[in-house]
């Protein structure tokens, strides 16, 4: 077959695949008949600092097969972190399909080897103590990911084809926030364990979350004059209801160890955003979170949050206050989740279509067109606030400023992360906005979210495997210390 024609042929089974797995197969051979296999194996670029990246696995391997523990103790004191030597360049995982380079796989895998010998190592040898000290250390310094889902409206479903996406190789970060249909989805998974999160998010039958939702239309109809109505209050809180019992962010987290994050926005003038979780806020009920959340401005009335008093009753949270969508303010709070967590590597699902135009990613691209593109958002971005302060200084019209304000809120913001998963957005899909959407048109927002995380899983992989294992090492030396495992999340500046 003619070369041509055989690419040709991998980006089809690329684009056909089903699972995972077979996208995966696919990649391999398009990186074969592209020479990307050659790329993998020469370690030299000018992306990354190879030659310290090969010493210092070099010298791991060695202190390793001496069974030199102390050594090897020393070398990993000396640095652990994800980035080093750049070799968390996003621009590594951009000319092959599937992974990067070799040297950058071998030297995570030896790392990872290192660190299940220090945990295995005999008391005699290393003191336990010592250790603990240093996985507290080490996992504390290299941090943890978080899962970030942006507001969607209907386009929701695409953050469900992300999340089983990274479920099944079992990638989905513990601390995972969400905004307005992202806190759908966030409280989801927060609420349930993963036996019944598996059976929500069923793939073979397109999800049993997505069939049976109250947001889709029994029609396979599509009438696009009658989407523009929208979905009513009554059909939102039958969505939540659906998959989000009426239990708190403490109550959540001891069913499913997941810090679930949720974003709310003030519908009063002078207040300030809050991200709800069991750390922050932990007597609030999650479903009301959600509810307030969702409550796009002029679509859906504010709502007021609930929470159990001392009793176990349940009560309102703050009776004068009410708040609204929370990705107004902060669709993608990486800022409050480093702050509370110690995150240091953000996945962000996007597919808020307010947002997509606006994405910028500093990371990204540095073509000319993408170029070209950054600069005039900031210029927008700077159009809107000067607007805002003119009307702000001149105009004394509450309301215009309200307006302006919220408008500069959404356009100021940052829609990505360390790794964006975006959904590229077709003309349809903004057609669908807050409107109940068919189940084939679920279905296949559902794959697309699957299919769009796919090329990233790898480098998602990469980035995070050092620090969840640090993590896991951590929590089980303190569980054996403790004598049980600590069902109270607790702030990082006081781990």
């Amino acid at each position: 077959m003619p070369v041509e024609l055989l690419r040709n042929q991998h980006k089809k089974n690329l684009d056909d695949a089903k699972s995972y797995e077979e996208w995966k197969e696919a990649a391999i051979a398009y990186d074969k008949a592209n020479g990307m296999e050659l790329w993998k194996s020469q370690e030299r670029s000018s992306l990354y600092d190879n030659e310290s990246i090969r010493k210092r696995l070099g010298r791991l391997v060695e202190l390793r097969e001496a069974e030199d523990a102390e050594g090897l103790l020393f070398t990993l004191n000396e640095g652990i972190h994800g980035n080093i030597g750049s070799m968390g360049n996003p621009a590594l995982y951009r000319r092959a399909r599937y992974g990067t380079k070799n040297l950058i796989h071998d030297y995570i895998g030896e790392i990872v080897d290192a660190l299940h010998y220090l945990a295995n190592v005999d008391d005699e040898r290393m003191s336990f103590e010592e250790r603990l000290d240093f996985f507290r250390r080490a996992s504390h310094c290299y941090g943890r990911p978080a899962l970030m889902l942006s507001g969607a409206g209907s386009l929701g479903f695409f953050h469900l084809g992300v999340v089983h996406a990274l479920f099944e190789q079992d990638l989905l970060p513990d601390c995972i926030s969400g905004s307005s249909a992202g806190a759908v989805v966030a409280g989801m998974l927060g609420c349930n364990d993963d036996k019944q999160i598996r059976s929500i998010i069923d793939v073979n039958r397109g999800g049993v979350g997505i069939n049976q939702s109250p947001m889709i239309r029994r029609t396979k109809k599509i009438d696009y004059i009658s989407k523009f109505r929208g979905v009513g209050v009554r059909t939102v809180e039958e969505a939540v209801n659906a998959f989000i019992p009426d239990i708190t962010f403490q109550e959540a987290y001891e069913i499913s160890g997941r810090y679930i994050n949720i974003s709310v926005a003030p519908s009063e003038k002078h207040q300030t955003s809050r991200l709800l979780n069991a750390t922050t806020s932990p007597n609030i009920l999650v479903r009301s979170a959600v509810l307030a959340s969702c409550a796009v401005p002029g679509v859906y009335p504010p709502r007021k949050l609930m929470c159990k008093n001392s009793k176990g009753e349940t009560v309102e949270y703050l009776s004068q206050r009410k708040w609204i969508d929370g990705s107004i303010t902060d669709d993608l709070p990486s800022k409050r989740l480093a702050r509370l967590y110690g995150v240091n590597y953000f996945i962000a699902s996007q597919a808020n279509p307010v947002a997509v135009p606006l994405m910028t990613d500093p990371k990204g691209d540095t073509g000319l067109i993408s170029t070209l593109y950054r600069y005039s958002n900031h210029a927008v971005k700077a159009m809107i606030d000067m607007n805002y302060q003119l009307v702000h200084r001149y105009i004394p019209n509450k309301d215009i400023e309200h307006m302006l304000g919220l408008i500069q809120s959404v356009v100021g913001q940052n829609y990505t992360g360390d790794v964006t998963i975006a959904a590229k957005l077709r003309p349809k899909h903004y057609l669908y906005g807050l409107s109940a959407i068919t189940e084939s048109e679920a279905a296949e927002l559902f794959r697309l979210g699957e299919k769009s995380t796919w090329p990233k899983i790898e480098m998602i992989r990469n980035c995070t495997v050092i620090g969840d294992l640090l993590l896991k090492i951590r929590t089980d030396y303190e569980s054996s210390v403790m004598g049980r495992p600590t069902l109270r999340p607790m702030l990082a500046a006081n781990e």
